[in-house]
């Protein structure tokens, strides 16, 4: 257990703390390549392990040492954002990351783990700490969509503790949902609006390509497409005040509607039913109800931010799955037979050596990019353009539209 337990820290820290000047993205990009390899590095040591493992033995200690590693991580980070803000003049509460929001998504995910304590004395004082870590980073973040989600969690756990029905619960949840989403509103308005205007304009892209969407970079291929319509059907609105140059829909399930359509929220929708059953199979085990609490965070998150663009968020939320997964197995009492773990072995390890090789290819171009983007700056122009060319025909940098935006630019 202890040497997947050390991959794992290794895959969290790099998530968050990993920046590189080598990249034309020094924030995001370089921890999206670690952790891609970091989880297929994890995968490709599971299936050769597969046969050896010990599927009921020390599951809930295992579920544990892995939380309670992702929770450390995450609260190393608070604390590096706390040391960036109070000893560095002018710098904003956002530790590694590109903008607060990375950072909140971070602490969102893991502050459900928190709350669920069912260990010793040690353990509720350290959840204690870290809860109080987590919570202050949050408000130092700034971060309305943050605070609401880890308020939904921390809000269900101490209805679970009223003597209503389950009925009244969930009624008494959604009223003090709706009244903190209606403050948040008005705390910044005008950034709310113009999230509600992008959100307007993305409702109109998906009325177009309902079932199979724009494709997996529609919505920045198509959004000021939609932006200038509507802007030019309603010359006098208001939101022509609100109305920028938009990379993210500001909620992760209109985006995936954008991209995907319909087709994309019945997937979602699936993998959401088959998570809930296994929670119903395990709802008495520590580690599932850490696990649902923290999809839900993610889940809220994920209205009004963009989460999934942070590979620690990705980390998470497949953690939580596989503790759902797993601990719904053993609730039944089914083991993989030996036939099932073949196969696993024989799938796994193909797709980790042809996800590293992609992974390999793609950060080999990203260099290469970020070459000759220096050449181009330090007045190289005509050797920059011939390298800019040949980049072009690179399959990875062919479809990437940042890269397309610098080249046209």
């Amino acid at each position: 257990m202890l040497p997947f337990i050390l991959l794992y820290g290794l895959a969290c820290l790099g998530s968050l703390f990993l920046n590189s000047e080598l990249f034309s993205d020094t924030g995001i990009v370089p921890k999206q390549y670690y952790g891609a390899a970091c989880l297929c590095l994890l995968l490709g040591w599971m299936s050769l392990r597969l046969q050896r493992f010990r599927w009921r033995e020390n599951a809930h200690l295992r579920q544990r040492a892995v939380c309670t590693t992702a929770l450390v991580c995450v609260c190393a980070q608070a604390v590096y954002a706390f040391f960036c803000q109070f000893y560095q003049q002018g710098h904003m509460f956002q530790g590694c990351f590109d903008n607060p929001a990375g950072l909140a998504a971070c602490l969102v995910c893991v502050f459900p783990f928190v709350l669920v304590t069912d260990g010793g004395k040690g353990q509720k004082v350290f959840h204690l700490l870290a809860g109080l870590c987590l919570i202050a980073a949050l408000v130092m973040s700034r971060s309305r969509a943050g605070l609401l989600a880890a308020a939904l969690p921390l809000g269900a756990l101490l209805l679970c503790k009223l003597r209503i029905g389950r009925r009244g619960k969930v009624i008494l949840l959604l009223i003090c949902f709706l009244l903190l989403a209606a403050g948040s509103y008005f705390l910044k308005k005008d950034s709310a609006d113009g999230r509600l205007f992008i959100w307007r304009c993305s409702w109109d892209l998906i009325c177009q390509r309902p079932l199979l969407g724009w494709g997996p970079h529609g919505f920045m291929a198509h959004y000021m497409e939609a932006q200038a319509r509507y802007l030019s059907a309603h010359p006098d609105s208001p939101a022509a005040m609100l109305a920028d140059n938009v990379h993210q829909p500001f909620n992760e399930w209109l985006g995936i509607a954008v991209r995907y359509g319909l087709a994309g929220l019945t997937a979602i929708g699936l993998i959401v039913v088959v998570l809930l059953r296994c929670y119903r199979k395990s709802i008495e085990n520590p580690s599932s109800r850490r696990a649902v609490l923290s999809l839900c965070a993610v889940s809220v998150f994920a209205c009004f931010s963009y989460p999934f663009t942070y590979p620690l968020v990705w980390l998470i939320v497949l953690t939580d799955a596989a503790i759902l997964i797993e601990n719904a197995l053993n609730a039944r009492g089914i083991v993989p037979s030996a036939s099932v773990i073949r196969l696993l072995h024989l799938v796994l390890l193909p797709c980790c050596l042809l996800g590293g090789a992609v992974i390999a290819i793609s950060v080999n171009n990203e260099l290469a990019w970020k070459r000759t983007q220096t050449k181009a700056l330090r007045g190289r122009s005509d050797e920059a353009m011939r390298e800019f060319a040949m980049l072009e025909k690179r399959i990875t940098l062919s479809r990437n539209p940042y890269f397309l935006y610098k080249l046209r630019c």
